[in-house]
């Protein structure tokens, strides 16, 4: 299995327990999910509109046979037709709350 990381940050992936195993770095592909503001409502909040992912940096290949792409949970979730995405696992902090890994992956049903 092949892991590109497609986005702007290291993601240092753990086992379920929370011991670190890797660190994967950012690629030449970087995806995002553009928000967009919304109206302000009289009590001056705004609802966000999300738009299709977007290839901000590099271009997004079709599904490859053991090729997997790191994402946000956010572009994981508004994907539902990409079963090659997969997105950090919950997150293992150190008694200071610095962040250590994540356990894990997170993908769909059927991802490999």
């Amino acid at each position: 299995m092949h892991l590109i990381n497609a986005t702007d940050h290291p993601v240092t992936v753990g086992t379920i327990t929370g011991e670190p195993l890797f660190t994967l770095e950012p690629s030449e592909l970087l995806l995002r999910l553009p928000e967009t503001p919304g109206p302000v409502t009289p009590t001056g909040m705004s609802v966000a509109r999300f738009g299709p992912v977007t290839a901000v940096r590099g271009t997004l290949p079709p599904e490859q046979p053991g090729v997997l792409y790191l994402v946000s949970t956010m572009v994981l979730m508004a994907t539902h037709d990409r079963q090659d995405f997969v997105a950090p696992g919950p997150v293992v902090r150190d008694r200071y709350g610095m962040k250590l890994c994540c356990r894990g992956l997170r993908g769909r049903s059927g991802a490999a």
